[in-house]
């Protein structure tokens, strides 16, 4: 707010008689429209969308970070399109648009990626009854529900189901076993019904990660970084451990709710627009994972995190453990920082009026809070925002589809047969294909490993020396398989 009132200074303070003439003769009154503060303060405000379904969000975007969003990523954008697009749109039909997974396949796919995130052991009452004569005795068994995108309205000739997926886990492997779909429990047994289920939960797990469950990680932060840039000094070290993990998050995340060229907007005409449905279907999706599903325990209600969350494969403990990592920094860092302050009681306070689950400033004064507080917001818009994009980035699109043109069989059809040419058109692959290159795949501008911060004190320089070499030291001992490398991990939401 000061720097505000120092640009006003300096300019109110030089007198010019060209001015007082121009000023006489055509006021110019453009700050009635937009003045500089209204335009370059990035405080929050409810959703203009949706302020009872969707997070709060910063309208008011610094026009700095906009420019630099358009010079880094957009042009990006700009670049891939006109890079690929005479060849794909050229390229001979030979390349298979679907493909048949093996069960193998289906099964890593579902445990061993983003995906993981829904897939739980604790089988409600409903499950047990659709899986009754599946289920066996002393076996341990993994559901995996997509149910709520059963309401998504899509486009003419483009299918999608809600379906729930029986896994038997034996070991650290999984089987499938069956899948509901359409009012009926499909078997391996039933061939092709089974290979076109398969694609149907590929294509659900693909809309509900992207567009219901990843969202949790892009929109509710956004507060936490406009409220931060607006109240805190940037010689504040609370400002200077957050600022490299805002960077770009807040024009990225603008332009995908807001800007008509948006990949969420859905507009047929953009060579990049992947999903089955339009602007309307893809954000009741992200209100649905940011207000929870009713009597769905695998889609609660959005509460910021002071930990990780917990999901039934090592995707967990792999996001935990950097999570610890990143939190035995900050740890340190807060040490230098005065919690009870009336600036750090003002940041809080204003941050939980947006962010459900955001501590106040009186949780604030319980040991670790604010560690844990930061630590969350580092680990959200680096490892859980990379790791997400890694993972599902690269399952093979001919197994992953996003529109699919066969509706599924009902019981009564029993000379089904799958032809997978009917399944996907060239041009569903070639959107699907474009949106991977610019939105899903990982892109970086900066990384975790090496992350600059413009700390001054010597004890901090050499704290995120330690932290450096500490995050090094997790990837190598890592209990689990490594997700993502170490030097794929972006340091804010860039992509």
């Amino acid at each position: 707010m000061h720097e505000y009132f120092e640009r006003f200074e300096q300019r109110a303070s030089k007198r010019s008689t060209l001015r007082i003439v121009r000023n006489i003769i055509k006021p110019d009154v453009k700050e009635v429209r937009a003045n500089e503060l209204t335009k370059n303060s990035p405080w929050p405000q409810p959703s203009p969308m949706n302020p009872f379904e969707l997070p709060s969000c910063v309208v008011h975007v610094p026009e700095k970070e906009i420019e630099h969003f358009i010079k880094k990523v957009v042009r990006r954008y700009v670049k891939t399109i006109q890079t690929h697009s005479f060849k794909s749109l050229t390229k001979g039909g030979s390349h298979k648009l679907a493909r048949k997974l093996n069960d193998k396949e289906f099964c890593d796919y579902i445990f061993r990626t983003c995906f993981s995130k829904i897939l739980s052991k604790n089988i409600s009452p409903d499950e047990h009854r659709i899986f009754f004569d599946v289920i066996e005795d002393k076996k341990e068994y993994f559901t995996y529900n997509l149910m709520p995108l059963k309401t998504m309205k899509t486009y003419p000739d483009m299918y999608t189901e809600g379906t729930i997926s029986l896994f038997e886990k034996k070991g650290d492997q999984l089987f499938p076993c069956a899948i509901y779909i359409k009012q009926q429990v499909v078997t391996p047994d039933e061939h092709d019904r089974w290979e076109l289920a398969k694609l149907y939960v590929m294509q659900g797990a693909s809309i509900i990660l992207t567009a219901c469950i990843h969202p949790r990680i892009h929109f509710p932060v956004d507060s936490i970084n406009g409220i931060t840039k607006t109240l805190i000094p940037k010689e504040h070290i609370l400002f200077q451990l957050l600022s490299p993990h805002m960077y770009i998050q807040l024009p990225l995340n603008f332009a995908v709710q807001y800007i008509s060229k948006s990949i969420a907007h859905g507009d047929q005409s953009e060579i990049y627009t992947p999903y089955p449905c339009g602007r309307k279907g893809f954000f009741e999706q992200v209100a649905l994972g940011y207000r929870g599903v009713e009597g769905n325990f695998r889609y609660p209600k959005y509460s910021y995190p002071l930990s990780v969350e917990r999901f039934e494969t090592d995707y967990s403990i792999f996001l935990e453990k950097y999570w610890l990592c990143i939190y035995r920094f900050v740890k340190k860092i807060v040490e230098f920082i005065d919690c009870d302050s009336d600036l750090i009681r003002l940041w809080a306070n204003s941050i939980a009026q947006y962010v459900p689950g955001f501590p106040n400033a009186q949780q604030m004064l319980k040991k670790d809070v604010l560690a844990k507080a930061l630590t969350s917001y580092i680990h959200n818009c680096s490892v859980s925002h990379a790791v997400d994009h890694y993972t599902y980035s690269r399952i093979p699109l001919e197994h992953s589809p996003l529109r699919i043109r066969i509706p599924f069989p009902s019981p009564q059809n029993s000379t089904f047969k799958l032809d997978l040419k009917d399944v996907v058109t060239r041009e569903d692959y070639i959107r699907h294909k474009f949106a991977n290159l610019m939105f899903f795949k990982e892109n970086n501008l900066t990384l975790l490993a090496d992350v600059n911060y413009a700390f001054k004190q010597p004890e901090l320089k050499k704290l995120v020396r330690e932290f450096h070499a500490d995050l090094k030291q997790t990837e190598k001992e890592m209990p689990t398989e490594n997700y993502i490398p170490l030097s794929e991990i972006a340091a804010s939401i860039q992509y």
